[in-house]
């Protein structure tokens, strides 16, 4: 079941409550085999003049139902097919040098072009082409609008999701002229880079603030580092003055022994990692030294195992080279994490490959944003793919997922 919810005020911490709304259920139905395939639910706001009209010709306050068909596993096929183009790609290619160097432009909108269309053409089927029960066909394009309006501005999509991911970042709602010849395409019209998206999976953190958080326990592989976290430019570098205490565990050993007791308020590993689209719990793991650490080397520890039973902890996955990933279960490491340690871990994770300079770069960006500017974790996932978007041309921050809650933060008195 995947259900969204979609404030409107990205980078507000102002949640109460507003006047003038109209509140949508749409369910949409599988088209293979005709049953309820999810449910999603979006709150129209009188701020927007598109929202402002349908409230006021439908009236406030109240609840509209409507529904729609798609083939969302069909497309979600699609995606990854153009998503395995996109690794045999130059863009590609110059992302994975090292030291790495600007993607050209054009280069950039050619690779975006074939996800673009197939976006768009998802977009369209479940938001544009939906049919709204009980409404006269007068009326069912001004509410079409009115949704529309929704999806192109910033929110926060919430996703439940009971097992299939879907790569909901992809989604496009650009015009149709943008995607011809892949010259006007407009990324920012990427859902992954105008919207906060949760995976709010089975067996994620319920909770999104840190109790008294002090420590951060890092995994990083020596040998493909190349000394970046260690920069004094990191923000690892620059935490400590923060009153927090930084542990690094660099063998596959000592990591398993910390995982048994992990006694940290954020965990982060960097290296090579693999995960096959279907996950099992052998083709799963990460890598130190090219020593492998799998999620059945994880189940024969039953690990992991947090020490504070009260705590949270926000789990980072920062590997390169992964594979796609399109089922959330426990073989996978990211739902290792979430389901063996009772809904007390907000994780992210590529849910496909990344070269090793965009890990590297994505993750400094997201920790100065979560870390130095105290930003809820989906505000720092989004600029963190926004900067790396418009710093180096490289949209693979559409590839890092959140499973948790957006609004996971650091509070502020941990900062003196």
């Amino acid at each position: 079941m995947w259900e969204f919810q979609l404030p409107l005020d990205i980078f507000s911490h102002d949640y109460s409550p507003k006047t003038e709304k109209i509140y949508l259920n749409l369910d949409w139905i599988d088209r293979e085999n005709h049953e309820l395939a999810g449910k999603i639910v979006f709150t129209l706001d009188a701020t927007f003049p598109e929202q402002k009209k349908a409230i006021d010709i439908f009236g406030a306050d109240q609840t509209l139902s409507f529904r729609t068909k798609a083939d969302l596993g069909g497309h979600s096929r699609i995606i990854l097919k153009v998503l395995n183009e996109l690794y045999r790609s130059e863009l590609w290619q110059v992302l994975d040098r090292e030291p790495s160097t600007l993607v050209d432009r054009k280069v950039l909108y050619n690779v975006l072009a074939p996800f673009a269309i197939e976006g768009k053409t998802v977009y369209r089927k479940l938001f544009r082409q939906s049919d709204y029960v009980g409404l006269p066909s007068s009326s069912k394009q001004l509410l079409a609008d009115a949704v529309h309006s929704v999806l192109s501005h910033s929110a926060i999509i919430d996703i439940d999701s009971d097992n299939a991911l879907f790569p909901w970042s992809f989604l496009y709602v650009g015009d149709h002229n943008d995607c011809d010849g892949g010259t006007t395409i407009e990324p920012e019209k990427f859902f992954g880079f105008l919207h906060e998206i949760q995976a709010n999976c089975i067996g994620t953190a319920k909770k999104v603030n840190f109790v008294n958080p002090k420590k951060i326990l890092t995994a990083i592989c020596p040998g493909t580092d190349s000394g970046a976290h260690g920069s004094s430019d990191h923000p690892f570098q620059k935490v400590i003055s923060l009153g927090f205490t930084l542990c690094g565990k660099h063998d596959v050993q000592t990591l398993k022994s910390v995982l048994r007791d992990l006694d940290a308020d954020c965990f982060y590993f960097f290296g090579h990692a693999h995960q096959a689209t279907d996950p099992d719990s052998l083709s799963s793991y990460i890598e130190l030294n090219t020593r492998s650490l799998s999620v059945a080397d994880l189940e024969r520890l039953d690990a992991p195992v947090i020490r504070d039973s009260k705590s949270l902890v926000l789990v980072f996955l920062n590997g390169y080279n992964t594979g796609n990933l399109s089922k959330w279960n426990e073989y996978s490491m990211a739902g290792r994490f979430c389901f063996t340690t009772g809904d007390r871990v907000c994780c992210i994770a590529t849910t496909g490959s990344v070269p090793k300079t965009t890990a590297i770069w994505f993750g400094q960006y997201f920790f100065r944003y979560f870390f130095m500017e105290r930003c809820r974790v989906g505000e720092s996932l989004l600029r963190a793919s926004r900067e790396l978007l418009a710093e180096r041309n490289d949209p693979l921050g559409l590839l890092y997922t959140l499973f948790g809650r957006v609004d996971t933060q650091m509070t502020t008195n941990v900062y003196r």
